[in-house]
């Protein structure tokens, strides 16, 4: 709903991530195959911007934990 109804961020331009891991959030289903949580794809996006495998760990590991 705040996707469709807000032009600033209808017109930002878009980006996918390929090759993603299953998602590790189990408490709620992902829509399709290859989705993540907004968790886990910011922390995918940040790992892969700096160049270290270890943030993804790091910033889902509450994630893990919850599930």
């Amino acid at each position: 709903a705040m996707y469709h109804s807000s032009p600033l961020l209808r017109n930002l331009k878009a980006c996918k991530l390929v090759g993603v891991p299953a998602s590790e959030y189990v408490i709620r289903t992902q829509p399709t195959e290859g989705c993540l949580s907004t968790l886990e794809s910011g922390a995918l996006s940040l790992s892969i911007l700096e160049n270290k495998e270890s943030l993804m760990d790091t910033m889902c590991g509450p994630l893990r934990y919850l599930c």
